[in-house]
């Protein structure tokens, strides 16, 4: 995660995409703002991919972390602003990085190795990048 707040994100790889050549704050805002709704549909395609996976059980606990993870953006994104002009591109480069993440996130398990817990029995457990264990219906 600290390398993502290290270096600007690019939604796609694209020229066009990316906002330090605009000119004005209203252009690099909306910039921004295009770039994150590109991360917010791979967000919602790898978090739709994942509630039709899971079990009914796993999905509630998803959709709980989904919703506190919005809010935990929500109120981020805001305290990322200093005072002044650029408050807003600030702001909007804080709700990318961080929808962009998750993103990230999210598309990582959804590309697991799909297991029961029954399997694991006989297999060594499944971690994904954080070292937490993934259990995926098959």
């Amino acid at each position: 995660m600290a390398a993502l707040w290290a270096q600007p994100l690019q939604a796609e790889a694209n020229a066009e995409e990316n906002c330090d050549d605009r000119k004005s704050t209203a252009d690099i805002v909306e910039c921004l703002a295009t770039q994150t709704a590109v991360w917010e549909r791979r967000l919602n395609t790898a978090y739709q991919k994942l509630i039709n996976d899971l079990p009914a059980r796993r999905r509630d606990r998803l959709r709980n972390a989904q919703r506190l993870w919005l809010q935990f953006r929500d109120a981020t994104a805001p305290i990322c602003q200093p005072a002044g002009t650029i408050a807003r591109v600030d702001t909007g480069q804080c709700a990318l990085r961080l929808t962009a993440a998750r993103a990230i996130e999210l598309e990582e398990v959804t590309e697991l190795p799909r297991r029961s817990p029954a399997d694991a029995a006989h297999n060594s457990a499944i971690f994904d990048r954080r070292g937490c264990e993934v259990w995926l219906a098959k």
